[in-house]
């Protein structure tokens, strides 16, 4: 199920940045939980230019998707779903340290170390359970 989704929601992606009627259908019905660097425009909320792969502005959830779809192919179930969950925790804890706390960032990047920081110790708190 996982990789059928994954693939869809590529499909999109790749529409979305063909597209721009797609694009516009997209934007009404997700507009409000993508940032600005997924639309494809090049530009970020910050002014600075954004990644593309392979020309296509590939979306949060869409990585999110495909990388679950990968663990669960690769890896035993019980390994998949705590390395999902270690990304997820981590990723939110970072995300929110790092907005609201983040000072020091890593180069010229938009990453925090205190977002680096948050994530480490969110995930380790995830893993220590499953260590034991």
């Amino acid at each position: 199920m996982l990789g059928p989704a994954a693939l869809l929601a590529l499909t999109c992606d790749a529409l979305r940045s063909r597209s721009r009627r797609f694009a516009r259908l997209i934007r009404r019905i997700f507009g409000r939980m993508m940032r600005d660097d997924e639309w494809g425009d090049g530009k970020r909320s910050d002014g600075e230019t954004s990644d593309a792969f392979f020309g296509l502005r590939i979306n949060g959830a869409t990585w999110t998707l495909v990388t679950m779809a990968l663990l669960v192919a690769l890896f035993p179930l019980p390994v998949a779903v705590a390395s999902f969950a270690l990304f997820m925790i981590g990723d939110a804890a970072a995300a929110l340290v790092g907005r609201r706390w983040g000072r020091t960032t890593w180069g010229d990047g938009p990453r925090t170390v205190e977002g680096t920081a948050a994530f480490l110790v969110a995930a380790g708190l995830v893993v220590a359970p499953l260590a034991a």
